[in-house]
C-alpha cells in the first residue's frame, strides 16, 4: 500500500506541476480570474499572472498539509506505521495543491451559481485554502483505508509472537 501511495504522489505532484506550467505558459486560459464589476479580480493583481496557479496550487498544499496532519496521529503503531504514514502525508500535499487550483476552476466557471464573482484578491486566496484543506474528504478514506491494513498488520504480528 505504501508504494500505491507513493506513486499516486508522485503522478499527482506531475499534474500538480504540469498545471502550473500551463499557467506560466499560457495564463489567460488557466487564470483564475472573476468579474464581479468592471475590473477582473485575480489570485494576485488585476490580470492573470504566469505563476498564478504555482501560487493557488502552493496555498492549497499547505492547507491540505495543515488539516491532513490532523488525521495521521490516529493510527495505531505497527512497525511498518512510519512508512505508510510518511506516504500518506505526501500524498496529502499535490492532492491539496489540485483540489485548491480545481476548485477554483469550479467557481470560476460558475458551478456553483452563489459563489460565481470573487471580490478580491483575498477571497481567492482565501478559498484556495479552503479547497486545499477540502483534500482531507478524498484522503479521509485512503486514511481509513490504510488504518485497517496497519490493524491487520499489527494482528498478524501478534498473532505470530503469540
Amino acid at each position: 500500500m505504501r508504494n500505491a501511495l507513493a506513486a499516486a504522489a508522485v503522478l499527482l505532484t506531475l499534474i500538480a506541476v504540469g498545471a502550473g506550467v500551463g499557467g506560466v505558459l499560457r495564463p489567460g486560459d488557466l487564470g483564475i480570474c472573476f468579474k464581479p464589476a468592471a475590473v477582473p479580480v485575480c489570485a494576485v493583481e488585476n490580470r492573470a499572472l504566469g505563476g498564478d496557479i504555482f501560487l493557488l496550487g502552493f496555498i492549497g498544499m499547505v492547507a491540505g498539509a495543515v488539516s491532513g496532519s490532523l488525521s495521521l496521529p490516529h493510527f495505531s503503531g505497527t512497525s511498518t506505521r512510519l512508512g505508510l504514514l510518511v506516504a500518506l502525508a505526501v500524498l496529502k500535499l499535490p492532492t491539496g495543491a489540485l483540489t485548491a487550483v480545481l476548485g477554483l476552476l469550479l467557481m470560476r466557471g460558475q458551478f456553483v451559481p452563489a459563489l460565481s464573482n470573487l471580490d478580491s484578491s483575498a477571497q481567492i486566496l482565501a478559498w484556495a485554502v479552503v479547497f486545499g484543506a477540502a483534500q482531507q474528504l478524498v484522503t479521509g478514506l485512503i486514511d481509513r483505508q490504510a488504518d485497517t491494513v496497519l490493524k491487520q498488520v499489527a494482528g498478524k504480528a501478534h498473532q505470530v509472537s503469540a
